[in-house]
C-alpha cells in the first residue's frame, strides 16, 4: 500500500478507512483492466478473422442533436 507510518498514526479512523477503500478500489480496477486485456487477447487468438481495430475500440459515436446538447447543458446547470 505504500503508507507512511507517521501519516498513519496521525490519521483518524475515518480517514484511514477512506484511504484503504481508495486503495482497494484502485487495485480492483487495475485487476479488472488486466483481466479485460487477457480475455480479449485470448478471444482474438481464437478468432478466425481479426475484426477491424476501429470496430473493436468503438471510437465512432453518434452525433448529438442540438436538442440533446441543450438537454445535457441544462441538466449540468442545475
Amino acid at each position: 500500500m505504500g503508507y507512511d507510518p507517521e501519516v498513519f498514526w496521525r490519521q483518524t479512523p475515518r480517514l484511514l478507512k477512506a484511504a484503504i477503500a481508495g486503495y482497494t478500489n484502485r487495485e480492483r480496477s487495475a485487476h479488472r483492466e488486466m483481466m479485460y486485456g487477457a480475455w480479449h487477447g485470448a478471444a482474438f487468438q481464437r478468432a478466425k478473422k481479426m475484426p477491424p481495430l476501429n470496430q473493436v475500440l468503438g471510437d465512432k459515436r453518434k452525433a448529438q442533436t442540438p436538442e440533446q446538447m441543450l438537454a445535457i447543458m441544462q441538466s449540468l446547470a442545475v
